[in-house]
């Protein structure tokens, strides 16, 4: 018998148009069925590929409502990621994109290191960021993406340098006090960086 499949389109996060079918038959993973995550939440099945011998599932996550496909495997073990939970203080999460937290030989990126660097000065509880809690200093909502924050620092002045291996700061007061974004980040020698960093502690702002 021939079975006529319901054919459905979508277009996910990374604006990728996508087919899936709803009318499938399957006793644990059926359409609208709700499953757990270890660290992510629960998310709900909206269909499957199309690929008959594939055991892949187009899931919609339900806090952020993020689509992605996950295998039986990983939904078994509660290893699907959505990539728009905040896992950084709360705050920061990776996004849909190219830009990745590891290097191909498993090293940290740069990129990731700077962009976590932000967020553990501005919301740790660490003595020696004390100032940036007063300060009330804040990473951009913008930036939480670290998509976004990967495009955006290609175009700050000192971004070719910093690319290149020297050792540069990210630097959010020149321009402006009190918040890490695209409108107010340079970067800076360090001993750029130094010299802002006693002018400010002489002039009260620290």
């Amino acid at each position: 018998m021939c079975v006529r499949y319901s054919l459905l389109y979508m277009v996910t996060y990374s604006g990728v148009r996508v087919k899936y079918i709803t009318n499938y038959t399957s006793k644990k993973y059926p359409v609208g069925s709700i499953h757990a995550t270890n660290d992510f939440g629960p998310f709900e099945i909206i269909g499957r590929t199309l690929d008959k011998k594939s055991d892949q599932f187009y899931v919609r996550f339900i806090s952020t409502g993020f689509i992605t496909t996950a295998r039986t495997s990983s939904i078994v073990k509660g290893m699907v990621k959505d990539y728009f939970v905040p896992t950084v203080f709360r705050r920061g999460f990776m996004g849909v994109g190219k830009y990745t937290s590891r290097n191909h030989d498993g090293s940290t990126r740069r990129e990731y290191k700077l962009w976590t660097g932000m967020f553990y000065r501005c919301y740790s509880n660490d003595k020696q960021h004390k100032n940036y809690r007063v300060r009330g200093v804040e990473v951009c909502e913008k930036w939480h993406n670290y998509q976004i924050f990967c495009e955006d620092i290609k175009h700050l002045r000192g971004y070719a340098a910093w690319k290149a291996g020297y050792n540069m700061a990210l630097d959010k007061d020149i321009n402006f006090n009190g918040t890490y974004s695209k409108e107010s980040c340079m970067f800076i020698s360090l001993a750029e960086n130094s010299r802002e960093s006693r002018i400010r502690y002489h002039s009260g702002k620290k």
